[in-house]
């Protein structure tokens, strides 16, 4: 059995007393609009948020506080069980509270709800503790022996964190042995690879990728001297249809198998006509785009134009894989806790890390409630922005 015990000291417990009207007209605000931008969870609650501060009790503003903070902290976690009240509680005195009940998911520690209640807890200057027996725990809000609210949290099978959602996106896929990577495509784990135009998949590889439809996002030099052919050295043609590029651009687009994204490696600067045919071939191959200029240049401007499917990952926080089980603590409590971005791309580097770290996510994920995402799916779409001749 776990306690939670927040105290704090005579003199902070005293100075709520001296709470003036406006701060708990800004705790009102914050509750209802918490109700109204997200999930309305209760009509009673609803109803007594709305009423004047002027009808409301020293006794009533201290529950209406103790309620309000319950209500954002269930909301802050966006759970798929709303907030109920399980039932209203009159004391000795005659002063009453209500007691909440929240579902929470049963893979997640109840710390993470406890730790956030206690620190707006705090920051009103109330008191807040839990007891944990692990399949369930009990809160109270209290002003010296004066109970605001309680809460239930309890276990459930069906509770869901909504709108975790994670892509993984493998770097330098060559590093990997061939065994090594059947491994990984064999456990099933959702991912994306980046390919390179002049290193790629050939025979059980190649079949494996196909068959488990795992993204390739092409990587392409701009300039079509740098394109290697297969039996031929870089620069060099080792046959005919070098010469024509649209044999060409064919032959780089299927080199990987269900390549859905694509970008070009801009350093050594591009061949106009190269990148041109490259574009109109996606295009009939309905590849993506791939956009990550800080400001669009002629190739991003060239793919527009022709109507590609235009993508961007510069607002989706990365978190790159690490060696240990130190990352998967950290992934957990960013992916859990409000206040952090609920969607990331998982960014897997093997030349820096073993592929048990890859292997174990997919069980690990699923522990915690996070969803996978394609790598498409989990990208901003472009809509707009002019063409640069």
């Amino acid at each position: 059995m776990m306690n939670f015990p927040d105290r704090i000291s005579r003199s902070e417990r005293k100075r709520f007393k001296n709470v003036k009207k406006t701060r708990i007209a800004l705790a009102l605000a914050l509750a209802l609009s918490l109700l109204v931008v997200g999930k309305t969870y209760l009509t009673d609650i609803e109803r007594l948020l709305s009423r004047s501060l002027a009808r409301i009790s020293e006794n009533g503003e201290f529950t209406l506080l103790a309620d309000s903070i319950i209500v954002k902290t269930s909301a802050d976690f966006q759970l798929s069980d709303s907030l109920s009240v399980d039932s209203v509680i009159t004391t000795i005195d005659g002063l009453s509270y209500r007691r909440f009940r929240q579902a929470w998911p049963r893979k997640i520690p109840f710390e993470f709800y406890i730790r956030r209640l206690q620190k707006f807890c705090r920051e009103q200057g109330l008191l807040c503790d839990c007891n944990d027996s692990g399949t369930i725990a009990n809160c109270s809000i209290r002003l010296d022996n004066r109970v605001g609210a309680e809460l239930i949290l309890e276990q459930s099978r069906k509770t869901r964190l909504e709108n975790r959602q994670i892509s993984v996106l493998v770097k330098n896929p060559g590093a990997l042995k061939n065994t090594e990577l059947l491994e990984l495509i064999e456990t099933g784990l959702p991912f994306a690879y980046i390919g390179s135009a002049n290193t790629y998949p050939a025979g059980k590889i190649k079949k494996a990728l196909a068959s488990a439809n795992i993204t390739a996002i092409l990587e392409l030099p701009g300039r079509k001297s740098d394109i290697i052919e297969p039996g031929g050295k870089k620069g060099k043609s080792s046959n005919k249809s070098r010469n024509n590029l649209s044999v060409l651009a064919t032959d780089i687009l299927g080199r990987h198998p269900n390549t859905k994204v694509l970008y070009f490696d801009k350093s050594n600067g591009y061949d106009p006509p190269f990148v041109e045919e490259i574009i109109r071939k996606s295009v009939d191959k309905g590849i993506a785009y791939l956009y990550d200029s800080i400001e669009p240049d002629f190739i991003d401007s060239l793919a527009y134009s022709y109507g590609l499917n235009i993508i961007s990952m510069k607002n989706i926080a990365e978190f790159n894989i690490g060696r240990s089980d130190e990352f998967r603590v950290k992934l957990t409590y960013e992916m859990t806790s409000p206040g952090f971005s609920h969607q990331r791309l998982l960014v897997a580097d093997m030349e820096k890390i073993k592929i048990e770290s890859l292997i174990k996510l997919k069980s690990f994920a699923h522990k915690v409630d996070i969803n996978f995402l394609d790598y498409i799916g989990l990208a901003d779409t472009v809509l707009s922005f002019q063409r640069i001749d």
